[in-house]
């Protein structure tokens, strides 16, 4: 009898909704509430016409306001003007969808006014609870939004740098040297489109005219992380061979060690520099041919001078030996002469005027024609080399006729230049 009483309490127990099968409920409901009034996300519940019903704790730090003060206000209330459309549209959606759920990004203002951007879920409660309504989950991601946005800023800089820098950039694995990314300047440089240089290496294309010089930057990047004007020749598409500075710096892509790498063409300026080079000692070898014509005409000029010393000396001593004793004469006979006296003043002036003023002409009387025909050669400045292609005939023939020509002109002086003394005649 009174385990039958037992088993009707227990019944009436669990028809009423009471007794032990309660105590789960709570529980549960319990831990419900625990997850809800400490989650770092909003939760709120809205009716269908988006009215606050219930909304989390976590409203306070998210928006700044007391659950209390959203209670009853409109859930657009706060939203940024030119997102209330597009929310008002998915929650109509939500709201005549039994069970349906959408994502979105909304933007609102908190209660200090500041606007931020929130991840929003809204879902339909199940008909048969005891509210109608949606519920809906939202998070503050305005710093991973700013993040992105940097980041997107960032990749969108560097892209406009990497494409638009005139030098050739190029990022490549460090390992086998396939090409992850080139630029506008490397595909100028190259000679080849970015489609034939893209995942594959620079050996394999045969870029480098000496492979072993990768090998070397690479043992360098290993040791030290970076390369700075490193020298070599890279070969164009067309086989053309260009000299280059590389610069490079090991990157990490996706735990890839790669090299990021900046190349100049100086093929230009070596050339220039090779040219300027090649004329400055073209001028060097002119200033030391005009030193040593200088030096020659110097020694030439000296020996003219010489000449008219010797020549003014000889004249005075002729003067001396012959006409002062016939002016003393002329003084002494009071300005008769004999006719004896008379030539021998005749003969000597014909010696003071012609003898040593005729050597050169008679020097050169003793001259072959074809000898003669060497010296106006020499005096036009040709070189000995020129005047045999002239005259058809061998340098040392040439050479030896110089040698007569100065033994003839009695030029026993080798260091007074040959052509410098006869253009001074």
């Amino acid at each position: 009898m009174r385990h039958s009483q037992h088993n009707s309490n227990r019944n009436a127990e669990s028809q009423n909704g009471s007794g032990g099968d309660r105590a789960p409920d709570r529980d549960l409901q319990a831990l419900f509430q625990c997850l809800i009034e400490n989650s770092f996300d909003v939760i709120e519940v809205v009716d269908a016409e988006a009215t606050t019903l219930y909304v989390s704790p976590s409203c306070r730090p998210v928006l700044g306001f007391e659950p209390e003060e959203m209670i009853g206000r409109s859930g657009f209330k706060h939203l940024f003007e030119d997102d209330v459309a597009i929310a008002r549209s998915t929650f109509k959606i939500v709201v005549e969808t039994d069970g349906a759920k959408r994502h979105l990004e909304l933007r609102s203002y908190r209660k200090d006014g500041e606007l931020r951007t929130f991840e929003v879920v809204l879902q339909r409660l199940p008909s048969q609870l005891f509210v109608d309504g949606v519920v809906v989950n939202y998070r503050d991601i305005t710093e991973r939004k700013r993040a992105e946005e940097a980041h997107r800023r960032a990749e969108e800089r560097f892209y406009k740098a990497f494409h638009s820098c005139p030098s050739s950039i190029t990022i490549s694995f460090i390992k086998d040297g396939k090409f992850i990314e080139v630029n506008d300047g490397f595909e100028r440089l190259s000679g080849y489109r970015r489609d034939e240089i893209v995942g594959k290496g620079s050996t394999e294309l045969n870029l480098w005219k000496n492979p072993e010089k990768r090998a070397e930057i690479v043992k360098i990047l290993q040791r030290d992380g970076r390369v700075r004007k490193f020298e070599t020749e890279f070969v164009k598409k067309s086989g053309e061979v260009r000299i280059c500075h590389l610069s490079a710096d090991v990157i990490d892509l996706d735990g890839e060690p790669c090299m990021l790498a900046v190349t100049h063409d100086i093929t230009d300026r070596r050339r220039a520099q090779a040219a300027l080079r090649r004329q400055s000692e073209a001028l060097k070898k002119e200033r030391e041919e005009l030193s040593k014509k200088n030096i020659a005409l110097k020694q030439v000029l000296d020996h003219i001078e010489s000449e008219r010393a010797s020549f003014r000396h000889e004249i005075s001593a002729d003067v001396e030996n012959l006409l002062t004793p016939i002016i003393d004469k002329l003084r002494d006979n009071q300005g008769a002469l004999a006719p004896k006296d008379i030539d021998l003043l005749e003969d000597g002036l014909r010696r003071i005027v012609e003898e040593d003023i005729n050597d050169y002409q008679n020097n050169l009387a003793k001259l072959t024609s074809r000898e003669l025909d060497v010296c106006e050669l020499i005096k036009q400045g040709l070189s000995s080399k020129e005047i045999a292609e002239r005259l058809s005939v061998s340098t040392q023939t040439v050479h030896k006729h110089r040698r007569a020509i100065r033994h003839k002109l009695q030029l026993t002086n080798k260091n007074i230049n040959l052509g410098a003394y006869l253009r001074s005649r």
